[in-house]
């Protein structure tokens, strides 16, 4: 018998032990991972944003986005780290503090939305950029964060302070920069909302980058986002027998004496949702869309329900996988 077929009459035993490692290679492979990738989200409290008309929009926006992606609804991805942070400050370089991702974990819209209008208040006077990147670079190393995939969505509107030349409208954008990101990690792509176009060619084709991913959505698109709110609150039932069905809904269940409360913490939610779409709306009184939202709120304390619209539009429009190089 040759070296060979001895080899192959092992037995069964030790042959199951020997392929072990490679059955547990391929479905290994193919088992579902938990969240691993890492967000890092940046609010302009500049003055130049709030002067806009596009802040407090993009506060409640933001409160949507954070929740929908820790919540994993409709297949969002679920980050494993998330950090909010401050655009801005009194003097060029000025680092800013990040909130952790247990700062927003197990809380409403409402209440995410509440607390971004109280710590992030637009009233610093410089928008710099370079601070925001240079502070992500050192979160990521400090905990460890390379082998992660990173993702900078950026609220603003993309106007740097620094760096600005008469006669050269690109030279504020030459300045921004993005070399501590390049080698940071692995994936490295900054979302910028909320910038007009004009802005965002100038980010696309002026700051200088290599390996970092750049995705804009203008002003213009970013302003469509409400409307999937309402579109799905029109969509058949209204928000107030919406609401009205998860009371008494609450109240079959048996909630007694805690449902009081939980009510009570709904509409706290809700009131800062309204407050912040009757900022957005300063020409009316509480109209339907503010109205809206507030008891769409109300009809689910744990994320809005029915709002498959929001969710896609954000996969479609900010969630967008780029490519290595899109221009």
């Amino acid at each position: 018998m040759t070296r060979w077929k001895r080899w192959f009459q092992v037995g069964p035993g030790l042959a199951a032990v020997l392929l072990l490692p490679l059955v547990a290679g391929c479905t290994g492979s193919d088992a579902p991972v938990g969240p691993r990738s890492s967000l890092f989200i940046g609010i302009d409290v500049s003055g130049s944003f709030q002067k806009s008309g596009r802040y407090d929009d993009a506060l409640l926006f933001a409160a949507y986005y954070i929740h929908a992606h820790l919540t994993g609804v409709d297949g969002l991805e679920r980050p494993k780290n998330l950090f909010v942070g401050s655009i801005g400050g009194d003097h060029p370089g000025q680092p800013q503090a990040f909130h952790p991702i247990e700062d927003f974990q197990s809380k409403s819209v409402g209440r995410i939305a509440e607390d971004l209008r109280r710590w992030f208040p637009a009233n610093e006077p410089l928008t710099d950029f370079n601070a925001f990147f240079k502070r992500t670079a050192t979160e990521v190393k400090r905990r460890g964060l390379v082998l992660t995939p990173i993702t900078l969505v950026i609220l603003s509107d993309g106007v740097p302070d620094l760096g600005q030349k008469h006669g050269d409208a690109t030279a504020a954008y030459r300045q921004i920069d993005l070399k501590p990101l390049e080698y940071l990690a692995r994936r490295v792509t900054v979302r910028l909302l909320y910038a007009n176009p004009e802005v965002a060619s100038h980010w696309e084709h002026d700051v200088p980058r290599d390996r970092v991913r750049l995705w804009t959505v203008d002003n213009v698109v970013m302003a469509g986002w409400p409307e999937q709110l309402l579109d799905t609150i029109g969509g058949g039932v209204s928000a107030s027998m919406a609401s009205e069905a998860r009371r008494t809904e609450m109240a079959a269940g048996g909630a007694g004496a805690g449902a009081s409360a939980h009510d009570t913490s709904i509409v706290a939610d809700s009131a800062a949702l309204a407050s912040l779409a009757l900022a957005m709306h300063p020409q009316s009184e509480p109209d339907d869309f503010l109205d809206s939202v507030a008891a769409e709120t109300t009809a689910a304390p744990v994320y809005p329900p029915g709002t498959p619209a929001l969710w896609r539009w954000i996969r479609d429009n900010v969630d967008f996988r780029v490519r290595e190089r899109v221009l």
